[in-house]
């Protein structure tokens, strides 16, 4: 399948060393950068999951860069801001670099730089994410909902003046409202996870969070219990439903489910609050007769950090 998809979205120009696969064990460079660096790792893996859920494109995958690992993301013919996005592994960050197919007017609260060729001159522009383990995705999010190849809901013409348009401007436009909540319903609907596995976690769990007894369904998101990797991970063994707040600390490591006993760890640093109280929490171990080695691999590859 990886190779027909290679062969079918490859330019014909392409070496193998830039061709793409989302498997980094085919990839030796990037295999070994993330077997030495798994905080960086866990941190790349929560990013990877994210645009996942959002890319609506065909290409994309790790390509074979010497030291360290890079990962590609072709964009959408029909994406008039985006002409690829690379993704650096970092030992403290992941940097992503949106190269843009024309100079644009970005909002400040992006960084934006503009690189040179290798006579000096202006050659493309992008916009930089600099990423930590700790850093929220909001502002990524915000930035995806501007684009064709990360949005399944193309931008409208408003939302699409709104990049490039001067942040001074504090003028007040009533008709924006409709859209904006419609942006804000959008973002909720890709966070809460792919819909159809999203659909099955929620008759699975009998629509209730299990680690917190959350039955609101609407801040009940799809989490990945091991990283996403493609269709073949969203099943019932590899999905918990989360509470939006839970999901964030289960992918940033800071919580997890002893796949021995069923019971809640968190990390000692969060156990304040509400999350104090679900240190130890006993769980039905029936509803995760599917996932114990999704649970098992999730557990180790916590403690082995």
């Amino acid at each position: 399948m990886i190779k027909n998809q290679l062969k079918k979205h490859s330019p014909k120009s392409a070496t193998l060393r830039h061709e793409r696969d989302p498997n980094p064990n085919t990839k030796p460079e990037a295999k070994k950068w993330r077997a030495k660096h798994k905080e960086s790792t866990k941190n790349l893996d929560r990013i990877l999951e994210f645009l996942y859920s959002r890319y609506v494109g065909e290409y994309h995958g790790y390509i074979n860069r010497a030291k360290t690992v890079e990962y590609r993301f072709a964009s959408t013919s029909d994406d008039p801001l985006i002409h690829q996005l690379k993704i650096y592994g970092r030992q403290q960050h992941i940097r992503l670099q949106f190269q843009l197919r024309a100079p644009y007017r970005v909002p400040k609260r992006f960084e934006v730089e503009t690189l040179k060729d290798a006579e000096g001159q202006p050659s493309i522009q992008v916009v930089h994410f600099n990423i930590t383990p700790l850093n929220p995705l909001d502002n990524l999010a915000q930035f995806l909902e501007l684009t064709h190849t990360f949005s399944s809901k193309k931008p409208t013409k408003t939302s699409s003046k709104t990049l490039y348009s001067d942040e001074n401007n504090d003028s007040y436009n009533p008709s924006s409202e409709q859209e904006g909540r419609e942006l804000i319903e959008c973002q909720v609907t890709r966070r809460q996870g792919q819909p159809q596995f999203r659909q099955k976690l929620i008759k699975h769990y009998q629509q209730m969070c299990p680690i917190s007894g959350c039955v609101i369904v609407d801040v009940l998101q799809a989490a990945h219990i091991t990283p996403y990797n493609g269709k073949s991970t969203n099943q019932i063994g590899n999905g918990i439903l989360l509470r939006a707040d839970l999901h964030t600390l289960w992918d940033r490591g800071l919580l997890a489910i002893n796949p021995e006993t069923f019971k809640v760890w968190v990390e000692p640093k969060s156990r304040s609050g509400d999350y104090e109280k679900l240190q130890n929490k006993q769980l039905n171990k029936d509803l995760f007769s599917q996932a114990k080695a999704a649970l098992k691999k999730h557990w180790e590859e916590k403690n082995s950090d």
